[in-house]
């Protein structure tokens, strides 16, 4: 009976032992990073039922930069998500680079970063695509209008000594994030065989940031998108077709320089689309431009290309503008009520 019972722990040390070892290379089978010791730079692993990678943690290596997409392609890896937390309390990056094949950064992503100066991200928000405009999907579940359509909701809600508050207005409601008062720089820029949408209300009411630079394959600016930011400068890329309602709309920070409409054809201009901002000159191709579009505005130089319709009272309460040059006939512009204000067309131009 002795040397059965001691037969059996004997038994149970070795099942235990083999139990620890399996799950040992599992970790190692099932992760990839970490720096070559193991616990230093990006932290990345294959969670249960995903095909891909996703960042869950990053180590201090010293460096201030971190470009995902390159660290992947060394590896041989795809990365899909970055978890909530992920670069959580971290001192010491100024440059975050976010691959184009990551579909999923979690709310919180980035939360609590105290060193932050620039970020490119593939879209804005915790999911690709939402919405230009509230009810564009039909409250399609991945892109419908909502706080996790903001630029903020990646950087969370906890406050910090460190983090610059901003209210987050999604339309329906609003909410407090904290992002990294360091953070000057955000580049968006989607993968080059989707079209993106820069959302509804995604940078709307953040302050602190000043440039955000849109590249190829952003097709839209989404109603409220920019609506009463502090941002100085915002560069367009060319296939933008859409600048939807009230997407610039008292964004007071950006004056001459800040915006520039040139390589682009628009489409639309939406309505009040840039009412109340301090543009002086605008030298714009677009097909529509929407009511009250650039009402009460700055504007000083008006020179409009391509132009098919103009809705009522898109440039009142100007000022300080004069005359607009027009270049195309009169009868060719389906003109709105007072489209023009006090200023004069010059038709033709």
């Amino acid at each position: 009976t002795f040397l059965g019972a001691k037969m059996k722990r004997f038994l149970r040390t070795i099942l235990v032992a083999a139990l620890v070892a399996a799950t040992a290379l599992c970790t190692v089978a099932c992760s990839a990073g970490g720096g070559k010791d193991g616990n230093k730079g990006l932290l990345v692993k294959k969670f249960a039922g995903e095909d891909n990678f996703t960042v869950y943690g990053y180590v201090n290596d010293g460096s201030d930069t971190l470009d995902i997409g390159a660290y992947a392609k060394e590896k041989g890896i795809t990365i899909e998500r970055i978890k909530d937390g992920a670069f959580k309390d971290n001192d010491n990056l100024k440059t975050v680079i976010v691959p184009d094949t990551v579909t999923e950064i979690e709310a919180g992503a980035f939360k609590n970063m105290r060193a932050l100066e620039s970020i490119t991200l593939p879209f804005v928000g915790v999911h690709g695509n939402g919405d230009a405009y509230i009810g564009q999907t039909a409250k399609g579940e991945d892109k419908d209008v909502d706080v996790n359509r903001t630029f903020a909701a990646v950087f969370g809600t906890e406050e910090y000594a460190e983090g610059a508050s901003v209210t987050a207005n999604y339309g329906s409601s609003t909410a407090t994030y904290y992002i990294p008062s360091t953070l000057a720089n955000v580049t968006v820029a989607p993968a080059a065989d989707k079209e993106c949408n820069i959302p509804a209300y995604a940078f709307n009411g953040i302050s602190g940031v000043s440039t955000v630079t849109v590249k190829e394959g952003v097709v839209a600016i989404g109603e409220y998108a920019f609506a009463s930011c502090g941002i100085e400068k915002v560069t367009l890329a060319s296939s933008v077709k859409t600048i939807y309602a009230h997407a610039f709309d008292g964004a007071s920070k950006i004056k001459d320089g800040g915006i520039s409409f040139e390589g682009l054809s628009l489409k639309e201009i939406g309505e009040h689309a840039f009412e109340k901002t301090a543009l002086t000159k605008l030298n714009v191709t677009a097909e529509k431009i929407g009511e009250y579009a650039f009402a009460g505005s700055s504007l000083e130089e008006v020179v409009l290309a391509g132009v098919k319709e103009i809705g009522a009272y898109a440039f009142a309460s100007c000022e300080e503008l004069e005359t607009i040059s027009i270049k195309a006939a009169e009868s060719d512009v389906v003109l709105g009520a007072y489209a023009f204000g006090k200023a004069t067309p010059v038709w033709n131009a």
